[in-house]
C-alpha cells in the first residue's frame, strides 16, 4: 500500500510539473483544488525553482519504498516515510511562515521513531530546537526589517543546522544509526 499512495503522489507531483511546465496552470494549481475554496486563497503553489524539485523528491521517495529489500522490510516504516514525502513535497510548495512549519513538522517523525525504539534523542532534539529557533528568527527578522544581511545569516545558520553541517552535525549519526530506515529518511 506504502507504493500505491507513493506512487499516486509521483503521479500527482509530475501532473503538477507537466501543468506548470507547459504554461497550463501558472502555479501549479489546477481549478478543481479544494483547498482554496475552504480557506479563500492559495496555499500550496509552485514556482520557477521548485516545480521539478516536486516530483523528484515524490521519485526519491517512490524509488526508497521500491528498492527496499524484503530483509528490511520489519525495519522500514512505511508510514513514516509516507508522512516524510507528504510534508517535504509540501514545503516544495509553500512559502514564509507554512513552510517554517512544515520544515519544523519534518523533525517530529524521526524523532517519534527514536523514541518508539528506545534510542537516545537529546542531540537530534537539541539540533532540531537549534534549527527551529533560528528558522523562525530569521522569518521573524526578515518581516520586521524587510530582509537585509541579518535574516539572511540567520537563515543560512538555521538551514546549515538542518543540514547537519559541521559543526552542528552530530544529530546525523544519531539518526541514522537510531531510527528505522524510513524514519531517518
Amino acid at each position: 500500500w506504502c507504493l500505491g499512495f507513493s506512487g499516486a503522489g509521483l503521479a500527482c507531483a509530475a501532473a503538477a510539473w507537466t501543468g506548470f511546465a507547459t504554461g497550463r496552470t501558472p502555479d501549479g494549481t489546477f481549478d478543481g483544488d479544494v483547498l482554496p475554496h475552504l480557506i479563500g486563497r492559495k496555499v500550496l503553489t509552485l514556482d520557477a525553482l521548485s516545480a521539478p524539485l516536486v516530483p523528484l523528491v515524490a521519485l526519491l521517495h517512490f524509488l526508497t519504498a521500491l528498492a527496499t529489500a524484503r530483509t528490511k522490510m520489519t525495519r522500514f516504516s512505511f508510514a513514516w516515510a509516507l508522512a516524510g514525502q507528504a510534508v517535504r513535497v509540501a514545503a516544495f510548495a509553500s512559502a514564509g511562515w507554512l513552510l517554517a512549519a512544515l520544515l519544523v513538522l519534518g523533525a517530529v517523525p524521526p524523532y517519534l521513531d527514536l523514541r518508539r525504539r528506545g534510542r537516545p534523542t537529546r542531540a537530534f532534539a537539541l539540533h532540531s530546537g537549534v534549527f527551529a529557533g533560528l528558522l523562525l528568527l530569521g522569518l521573524l527578522a526578515a518581516e520586521v526589517f524587510g530582509g537585509g544581511l541579518l535574516a539572511a545569516v540567520v537563515l543560512m545558520a538555521a538551514v546549515l543546522v538542518r543540514a547537519g553541517t559541521a559543526p552542528a552535525h552530530a544529530w546525523v549519526a544519531d539518526l541514522f544509526e537510531g531510527a528505522s530506515f524510513g524514519g531517518a529518511l
